[in-house]
């Protein structure tokens, strides 16, 4: 609701207990429901600017599960987020031990795993 009356959200004023990360995905989800388009748009910008920043936390990999997830419409602009992230970030597969929650989502999203090896 604060964004309707200040045209701003901020994720991290409403995160309590979930990664900033997911929330904004969260949001965008939302925002393509009601077709609230600058809403939408303020939540992708925020998910690009946050991805490639979190690629190597456990956020990165909760917003794999929360993507995949979504309803599909407008998906593909995310999911280009995330698999561009990745395919970037080899040590993510390669250091199974330092990045177990990447393991996991890998292994609970199988569809991401697909995804990134189509076009790597």
């Amino acid at each position: 609701m604060h964004y309707f009356y200040h045209f701003e959200y901020n994720v991290e004023d409403y995160a309590l207990g979930v990664a900033p990360l997911v929330l904004a995905l969260r949001v965008f989800a939302v925002a393509d429901k009601y077709f609230v388009e600058p809403l939408q748009q303020m939540a992708l910008n925020d998910i690009s600017e946050r991805v490639g920043g979190e690629c190597d936390t456990p956020s990165f990999s909760q917003g794999i599960r929360e993507l995949y997830t979504m309803s599909p419409i407008h998906v593909e602009a995310l999911k280009d987020n995330f698999l561009d992230i990745a395919r970037q970030s080899p040590d993510l597969f390669v250091q199974k031990d330092k990045y177990p929650e990447f393991q996991t989502a890998l292994e609970t999203v199988p569809q991401f795993a697909i995804d990134v090896a189509i076009d790597s």
